[in-house]
């Protein structure tokens, strides 16, 4: 009896050992991923939060309409940028009517102007990559803009100079629709890459200073960047192709001319590019709601929502999201990575990484497995900045030498 006693001791004391060691290294790793975003601005390079305000709602730009100060029912809010450890912040500028798209555009950029007052205690407008350091070191979240889709500029290097202007400091050269000089994953190839239009597109970008994102683009318009582009270029929101075969995520080839360009993947948070069982599941969904409503629009929506209880979406855990990133580090290099989440610009979930207050969560669990403070640093911001000082500087030296280019091409 005493013997069976002993052991019993023994084993409750070993699980009691074990359980307070996992608390330790979960205190440990937490407090390596504060310790880092306390020391470096976490950039994150892609948000939809404008979708709020004209696309999801139709609020018309209305700002009372959907104040960020507090909860919202999105991803993206003042207090969870704060506890996320957000420093600086890419929004997307977008038309939201295409029978006029300036005019759109433009209203979208004064939103964004108008957000950035408004909220001025907490953003700064960041027009450089001096300016996110200078936010950060004033305790504020640096807001910078963007545009998704090279089509907004209407086929018009003055208007891509204006944007640049206005304060866009990347254009992602296709959405998921090829456009007149440039072919999109997602769409059937138009141009076999970039026809020359589009080259002397990215050639303007690199005389701006504008950096150039690659995301949604076709593997083809990707390798003509590297060929063209004379500073570093970004996925501003992508994966690897290895764990999910989509279009929208880079293959391992590709990585490659990309360390090789010393530029960056932003890992994207949108689950189905991160889990395959997700966009396998996603996929039939679309498939199933789309017939729904060639069918019968008013009742699609109900009858969508019945399926998915009958086939629940697949869970997509952290630490999928995590093997993107070991898998990328361990291809390429730590250097070429960054995070680029599209909140607000997706729907579903990865567990832990809900909205913006959870950056930290994604630190936290590569702490755990092994990455350095520095490794980590150059993640949250470190790769991120020095690519943007590399673009500014081959900016100045081309602005030097090279006229703006007036080259036109047809609507």
């Amino acid at each position: 009896m005493k013997s069976s006693v002993i052991i019993l001791s023994v084993v409750l004391l070993f699980f009691q050992s074990s359980i307070i060691y996992s608390q330790s290294q979960n205190t440990e790793h937490l407090e390596i991923a504060n310790k880092v975003l306390s020391s470096v601005p976490l950039v994150d390079g892609h948000n939809d939060l404008l979708l709020h305000y004209y696309y999801y709602k139709d609020r018309k730009g209305n700002l009372d309409e959907y104040d960020i100060s507090k909860s919202t029912s999105g991803q993206t809010d003042i207090p969870r940028l704060k506890e996320g450890k957000v420093g600086a912040q890419f929004f997307t500028v977008f038309s939201f009517d295409d029978s006029s798209l300036t005019k759109s555009m433009l209203e979208t950029v004064d939103c964004l102007y108008r957000i950035a007052d408004r909220y001025k205690n907490d953003f700064s407008f960041a027009y450089s990559s001096n300016d996110i350091m200078d936010a950060f070191n004033e305790g504020k979240i640096a807001m910078l803009m963007n545009i998704e889709g090279g089509e907004q500029i209407e086929n018009s290097l003055p208007m891509l100079r204006l944007y640049y202007q206005l304060g866009v400091r990347y254009l992602t050269l296709t959405w998921n629709y090829s456009n007149d000089w440039a072919d999109a994953g997602f769409d059937s190839a138009r141009h076999n890459g970039l026809n020359e239009f589009g080259k002397e597109v990215v050639r303007e970008m690199n005389r701006l200073g504008m950096l150039i994102d690659i995301s949604h683009v076709s593997d083809k318009v990707m390798k003509d960047v590297f060929k063209t582009s004379e500073a570093p270029v970004i996925y501003s929101h992508a994966n690897s192709r290895k764990f999910v075969n989509t279009k929208r995520n880079v293959p391992d080839d590709i990585l490659h001319l990309l360390k090789k360009n010393n530029g960056i993947i932003m890992v994207s948070f949108v689950p189905f590019f991160v889990n395959q069982e997700y966009a396998d599941w996603f996929d039939l969904y679309e498939a199933v709601y789309d017939s729904l409503k060639m069918g019968n629009k008013e009742t699609a929506k109900a009858i969508i929502e019945e399926w998915k209880i009958k086939n629940p979406e697949p869970k997509v855990p952290l630490t999928d999201l995590a093997n993107h990133l070991d898998h990328i580090k361990n291809l390429i290099g730590a250097d070429h990575i960054g995070i680029g989440s599209d909140f607000d610009g997706f729907t579903g979930v990865v567990e832990g990484l809900e909205d913006c207050s959870k950056f930290p969560n994604l630190l936290e669990e590569l702490a755990r497995r092994g990455w350095t403070e520095d490794e980590l640093k150059k993640l949250a911001s470190e790769n991120f900045l020095r690519v943007f000082r590399e673009t500014e500087k081959a900016s100045q030296k081309l602005r030097s030498g090279k006229q703006a280019s007036m080259m036109r091409i047809e609507n």
